[in-house]
């Protein structure tokens, strides 16, 4: 039986999740909230507010990435920055993720189609 594998491109804006499926890979998008102008009137308010905020809001949208990840039996994270650890220390800490391999890549920028093709031959690879 196939295993049920998802990729997931993110940075802390926004996360692409990319379900490959044959030729074609269906996707969505989850954005953070915490945008640039949250952040200056956060931090128009004080320093400390700023980080408050930044970690609620992060904390909201990596919740709401997991709740999209809990049906798939391999998980490969990639992306630019720290935003794939933040997420992976997440998931480990729920146990809803005990029997999900989760794979972290780092990566540069990349294009939608550039990372389609590569969630596509990561797991013609690694499946």
């Amino acid at each position: 039986m196939k295993q049920k594998v998802i990729g997931v491109y993110m940075d802390h804006a926004a996360a692409r999740l990319m379900e490959p499926g044959g030729n074609v890979v269906s996707s969505r998008v989850i954005k953070s909230s915490f945008t640039f102008e949250e952040k200056e009137y956060a931090l128009s308010k004080s320093e400390n507010v700023m980080h408050n905020k930044e970690h609620h809001e992060q904390l909201s949208y990596y919740k709401e990435i997991a709740s999209f990840l809990k049906e798939y039996e391999r998980v490969l994270v990639f992306g630019p920055g720290t935003a794939k650890n933040e997420l992976h220390n997440f998931m480990k800490e729920d146990h809803a993720f005990d029997g999900v391999q989760i794979d972290i890549h780092a990566s540069d920028k990349i294009q939608a189609d550039e990372q389609e093709e590569f969630v596509k031959e990561y797991f013609s690879i690694n499946n």
